[in-house]
Formats: structure tokens, C-alpha cells, sequence
């Protein structure tokens, strides 16, 4: 798959796509149905498939002061789109100028970089500055610019209304078993490991850092994981918060995970955490000696409940 993070950036090209629009955080089950119906539609139109979303969450411009958080990492959402077997992935980042385009503007831009002959879109799409271009608008401007559009009626897996907002919510509650209903799959991060402030290191317990800045989170707290690295699973902990006993700085939340039995290096690598039990809430220690302990006692419970499991 081939991806990308500006329009620009696209290489010229004689291939026509069929071009599925929308905003896929999470990539749940709702979604999942829109990229199978784009996959059957490029499969008869004899085209090859492409996504337009955006990086970041259009509410980061448009309402700054009230930031919707992702669910998922861009990087997580180009392996995802990849399992998916799509053939060209955008998430280009919303700023000003895309926030000021008309839908016919907006539309000729994607047709200059990424010359599309059908276009998708949910029951509820709506495109261009001030979300303006509605069903009529668009079917409009497709007949004009000689492309075909389809807009699809709400899709209900299993028969329920999934939606972003909705899981966002369930995270929030650390409802793990709705959201792997949800979502079909286990719920987890993806990320890059970043390097840390070595403090693990000298409790006896290093840990791969995942940045999880403007995600949408679970509770904070300490959890048994898995993690995947470079095509293997490992089992460990992992600590979701601000770490109150090693840090002075508690505004940055951070993903420290702790996986057994791994002495490789770690930082630059791509890390998928697996949440699968909370263990308990985030502690502040009197001590590194007492949270050392704790640690101790966080790992023994999680081996108990990784030979249950």
C-alpha cells in the first residue's frame, strides 16, 4: 500500500481510483463495512481503491478550545488500512486553507492529484467549508466533473449503531469487552517507541515509552499487556498515566510498558499494546523503594492472570 500524508505528494499517475472519504478513527466495524463496499465497487469498476482522511481531528482547528482526542494513531490507521489490502492511503492534515475550501474546490483538488472516477461517502458526509456540500451538492458537482458518486445508508454490524463518539465513550470507561465487539478486534495502541527518562531502568524495570499524546485513553492505571514487536508477542505491564512517583512534571501522560522476557533494543521500533486487565488505579509512593515493591507485586498478579487466561 502506498500512503501518504499531503495531496502534494501523490506522484502523477494514469490509474484511476475509486475514492472513499471519511475520517476512520478507530477503523471499527462501521468502517470496516465501507471499505469492503469500496473494494467490490473497485473491483467491477476494474479501478484501484484509495482513502482520503486526515491526520488530525478536523476539531483541532475548527474548535480548538474542545479537541475531539483519537481513538487511534495515524500509524496505527495505515497498518490498519494495509491489513485491509487498500491500495493508496491519504491522511493529510487539516489546517486553515482545507477548512476555507468550497466543495467544488475541494473536490477539484482531489481530482488534480488523485484522478478518481467513482466517489464514496457515508449516509451523513458532508464536505467542503462549513460542511456545505451535502448529498444534492455533491451528486451535482458530480455530473459536472464526470466522476459517478454512491452515498451509503447507515451500516449497522451485528445490527447495532457503531460510532467513534460512541467507542470513545466506552474507552473512557475502560469497557474493553464492548470495544473489542466494536471494533472486531482487541483494543490497543499503536505507536512508535520513543525514549524515556531512564527512571524504569534504575527501578530494575525497563520500559518501552509509547507517546499517546491526543489520543482518547482508558483510565488511568496499571494494566496486563501484550505487545507485538517486529511479528512477535510478548506478555508484560504496562503503566497509562503521569507516573506521580518518579516525575515532578505531571501534565504529560505516557505509556510505559514493561514486557517480559525482551532484551532487544527497543526505541525507533513500532509497538501494538494490547489491553487485556486492569490490575489497579495510578499510586503515588512514598518512595521508588515502595513503588519498586508494588511493581513486584503488579507483575506476580499479571502472571496469575496470564495462566488463567
Amino acid at each position: 500500500m502506498d500512503s501518504y500524508y499531503d495531496l502534494k505528494d501523490i506522484p502523477s499517475t494514469d490509474s484511476r481510483y475509486c475514492l472513499l472519504i471519511g475520517n476512520f478513527d478507530g477503523v471499527h466495524l462501521g468502517h470496516q463495512m465501507l471499505l469492503h463496499t469500496l473494494k467490490e465497487k473497485a473491483s467491477k469498476l476494474s479501478c484501484k481503491t484509495a482513502v482520503f482522511s486526515y491526520q488530525n481531528h478536523p476539531s483541532t482547528v475548527l474548535t480548538p478550545e474542545t479537541p475531539t482526542l483519537l481513538l487511534s494513531t495515524s500509524l496505527h490507521r495505515v497498518r490498519l488500512m494495509e491489513s485491509f489490502g487498500i491500495d493508496l492511503f491519504i491522511l493529510q492534515t487539516f489546517n486553515r486553507e482545507f477548512a476555507s475550501q468550497t466543495p467544488k474546490q475541494f473536490l477539484e483538488k482531489l481530482q488534480k492529484q488523485l484522478p478518481f472516477k467513482h466517489l464514496i461517502l457515508g449516509y451523513d458526509s458532508r464536505i467542503g467549508k462549513g460542511r456545505e456540500g451535502k448529498q444534492e451538492t455533491v451528486e451535482k458537482l458530480a455530473k459536472e466533473m464526470n466522476f459517478q458518486v454512491s452515498y451509503l445508508p447507515e451500516l449497522k454490524p451485528q445490527g447495532k449503531h457503531v460510532s467513534s463518539t460512541h467507542l470513545r465513550k466506552l474507552l473512557a470507561q475502560g469497557d474493553f469487552k464492548e470495544l473489542k465487539q466494536l471494533l472486531g478486534r482487541p483494543y490497543s495502541i499503536l505507536s512508535k517507541i520513543i525514549p524515556g527518562e531512564g527512571k524504569g531502568r534504575h527501578l530494575g524495570y525497563r520500559t518501552a515509552n509509547l507517546d499517546v499524546s491526543s489520543l482518547c485513553l482508558p483510565p488511568y492505571g496499571v494494566y496486563v499487556v501484550h505487545a507485538k514487536i517486529k511479528d512477535h508477542k510478548y506478555k508484560g505491564i504496562a503503566n497509562l498515566g503521569v507516573a506521580p512517583t518518579m516525575r515532578k512534571e505531571h501534565s504529560h501522560v505516557c505509556l510505559e510498558v514493561h514486557i517480559f522476557d525482551y532484551n532487544g533494543d527497543m526505541y525507533g521500533e513500532e509497538a501494538e499494546v494490547t489491553f487485556l486487565h486492569y490490575l489497579r488505579s495510578e499510586q503515588t509512593f512514598a518512595s521508588p523503594e515502595e513503588l519498586k515493591l508494588q511493581i513486584k507485586k503488579d507483575i506476580m498478579e499479571a502472571h496469575r492472570f496470564l495462566e488463567d487466561e
